[in-house]
């Protein structure tokens, strides 16, 4: 199945990625802070009521928000800049909500949605979700990793200090390699079942050779050319493993999205151009996460510096909850959209306001040539 779609007009209104940060904005929160981002402050929302954000029956409690809308706090108060300046930030705040409430209610009731987060992916369309929740991390990449976490295990294990708590940890560990290697010599195990035949002699090998380095380290015969050379010779089956979790993620998330994309296609042959898919990653796992490469591929783009260039596939990091999450894209539509107006150029704040300094920084530091 050809998921691709070009980018053009519509279909690929952008909703870019904001890199809002509240250390941005020390004093004052002024106009061009309209990338004070929601998701920032925004937890629970206030959105009226709408598919968004049902009103409660009597005796029941808040419902869940789907998308937030939280009014952003005067900052600038706390700075010590009160009265009209701050009265007019309010105004702002206020305006900015209702903006961003208005497009929660857009994605929640006529956006095509993926949402990927943490190894879980969803769709909705027109307020409707689609299939089911798709679970990336399936059984397979877990034990792919229990095995792979043997080689980061001993690690840390070789940088503990001596004492009876190394050597109580040495041991676990130990027993722990032991009985897994063991179990993956019984086809008949649930260890030995979760791999491949051919792959478990990888998997025998890392604990094999990570249990006779953490065996000789604890009794003193493992020296720092010892560590070394585990090392050298664990990286070859580690590297596969690894390739062997990519490749377990990318069927599990081309199997959803192709499944999300049918069923679209069945009831709107041209809604599938307009899908926007929005992603939540660690900050550590952000370079070249591959369900990001995935969407990169199936949508056309390239992430780079920032939200700069992000279209229909925004970014964010460390953002858990899903209504802050959602309401990034509604807050990026209200960037955009107003970026476009005030600047003349719609991904004017999808990097910070004060990142052209107009040479100043240039000033204080100037950039160092490297010598030819």
């Amino acid at each position: 199945m050809d998921l691709q779609q070009p980018r053009d007009g519509a279909a690929g209104r952008a909703l870019e990625r904001r890199r809002r940060r509240q250390f941005y904005f020390p004093a004052v929160l002024f106009v061009f802070a309209l990338d004070a981002g929601c998701a920032a402050h925004a937890v629970q929302g206030n959105v009226p009521p709408s598919p968004v954000s049902p009103s409660p029956q009597l005796g029941q409690s808040e419902p869940e928000v789907w998308c937030a809308a939280d009014k952003l706090p005067p900052l600038e108060v706390a700075h010590g800049v009160g009265g009209s300046l701050s009265s007019l930030s309010e105004r702002f705040r206020e305006a900015h909500q209702r903006a961003r409430a208005k497009q929660c209610t857009v994605l929640a009731t006529q956006q095509l949605m993926i949402r990927y987060s943490f190894g879980t992916l969803e769709a909705r369309w027109k307020g409707v979700e689609l299939g089911r929740r798709a679970d990336l991390y399936t059984p397979r990449l877990h034990a792919i990793k229990a095995v792979s976490h043997a080689v980061f295990l001993a690690a840390l294990l070789f940088e503990e200090p001596a004492g009876p708590d190394r050597e109580s940890h040495l041991q676990d560990a130990l027993r722990d390699m032991s009985a897994l290697r063991t179990d993956l010599t019984d086809s008949k195990t649930d260890a030995a079942k979760a791999f491949l035949p051919d792959e478990r002699s990888d998997q025998i090998a890392i604990l094999t050779l990570t249990s006779k380095a953490l065996e000789g380290f604890r009794k003193g015969q493992l020296d720092q050319t010892g560590r070394r050379d585990y090392f050298v010779s664990i990286r070859r089956p580690l590297r596969e493993n690894l390739r062997r979790a990519s490749v377990a993620v990318l069927t599990a998330v081309h199997e959803a999205v192709s499944a999300y994309k049918k069923e679209v296609d069945a009831k709107d042959s041209t809604a599938w151009a307009s899908l926007v898919v929005l992603a939540s990653v660690s900050h550590q796992g952000r370079a070249r996460d591959i369900v990001v490469q995935y969407f990169e591929r199936l949508l056309g783009e390239t992430v780079s510096e920032g939200a700069s260039l992000e279209n229909r596939l925004v970014i964010l990091e460390g953002q858990a909850k899903p209504a802050a999450q959602r309401a990034v894209l509604a807050g990026h539509n209200v960037d955009r959209q107003f970026a476009e107006v005030i600047f003349g150029d719609p991904g004017r704040l999808q990097w910070d306001v004060m990142g052209d300094s107009g040479g100043f920084l240039d000033s204080l530091l100037p950039i160092k040539k490297t010598p030819k």
